[in-house]
């Protein structure tokens, strides 16, 4: 035996001398953690295969299971020397006006320059530059002028949105290459309104900064799945679909018992938060519907509906739940029909 082990090592140092020695640690890096981030996919696709098959058993009759979602460690960035460009388009101004912002970060090992153009059409003498410097793999946000802020995110994020009581027009840019995605968000309302940022990490979290994870939950019928997030300093909440775009729902301070409508892939859907003390729910749709519930980390109850069939015209008034009945903290069964939000 040990003959063989001393034959192995000499065996191995043979391979290492005549072995390459032009191998970069970030390619390593970057090879283990797509290896890792393949397998964390196939898990999060078991998950939501395991969360749909509940939802089929409770169509019509049974209320699924909840599905409690515990918060992952934070995600550690990693961001290469590169460039990334992005061009946004916006309309606004008074009068109206059509703007298209470009956003380009050339980073290094040492800074970020961040360039910002904002050209209007037809008005030349309009446009304006600007410039800023940020720290190295690093949050960088910045108010440009009154209605535009840009934000630099040291992460691949999957989608963004925008929360709280300011409405904002967000586009965003991921770059795969140097690991960084670039934002621009257009404010309306005063100069001094400030917009707030939810993303979804590479990691699948639900971010408003690279330190702060908001509670969220997958729920997932026939394939279909939403990610609702809660952000509890503006009392307001939304979800993401798996595709990476989003229908932002923000009922502020009043999300129980309010009822969301949107449309996926031409299929009517509903979403909304149950009353705190819901238990044994069951769904009753007004069409042929599949539905499930699932409860968030941080104990509130959420539930998704979607229509079978495809419409070819939807409203969001149209209402996709007739009722919702639950057994309360008493052990009283209670129904009611919720609101219809926007």
């Amino acid at each position: 035996m040990r003959i063989a082990e001393d034959r192995l090592r000499d065996g191995l140092r043979e391979l290492a001398e005549e072995a390459d020695p032009n191998v970069r640690a970030m390619d390593v890096i970057a090879l283990v953690e797509g290896r890792h981030r393949q397998r964390s996919i196939r898990q999060l696709v078991a998950a939501c295969a395991a969360v749909t098959t509940a939802g089929l058993l409770g169509w019509f009759a049974l209320a699924p299971r909840p599905v409690t979602v515990q918060p992952a460690p934070l995600a550690s960035a990693m961001v290469r020397s590169g460039t990334t460009t992005g061009v946004f388009g916006f309309t606004g101004g008074d009068p109206a006006a059509h703007h298209t912002v470009t956003v380009r970060a050339e980073s290094s090992a040492t800074q970020v320059l961040i360039t910002v153009t904002d050209e209007v059409e037809g008005r030349p003498a309009a446009t304006t530059h600007h410039s800023y410097v940020a720290p190295p793999s690093q949050f960088f946000t910045v108010r440009v002028h009154d209605h535009l802020e840009v934000r630099l995110i040291p992460d691949v994020v999957r989608a963004v949105q925008t929360v709280g009581h300011v409405w904002g027009d967000v586009r965003h840019w991921a770059d795969a290459q140097t690991g960084f995605t670039l934002t621009a968000t257009w404010l309306s309302g005063t100069k001094d309104a400030t917009g707030r940022l939810v993303w979804i990490g590479s990691d699948g979290l639900a971010r408003t900064a690279p330190d702060e994870v908001l509670p969220r939950l997958d729920l997932a019928v026939d394939g279909t799945t939403f990610t609702v997030f809660r952000d509890t300093q503006d009392d307001v909440w939304g979800v993401f679909n798996a595709a990476g775009d989003y229908w932002a729902a923000q009922p502020a301070r009043r999300p129980d018992k309010v009822d969301v409508r949107t449309s996926l892939s031409g299929r009517r859907a509903s979403i909304g938060k149950l009353p705190a003390d819901a238990s044994a729910v069951t769904i009753t749709p007004t069409e042929k519907a599949r539905w499930t519930v699932g409860t968030m980390a941080d104990g509130t109850a959420w539930y998704f509906v979607l229509a079978d069939q495809e419409v070819s015209y939807d409203s969001s008034k149209h209402r996709l739940v007739r009722s919702i009945s639950y057994t309360d903290g008493t052990g009283k069964r209670v129904t009611y029909t919720p609101r219809t939000g926007i």
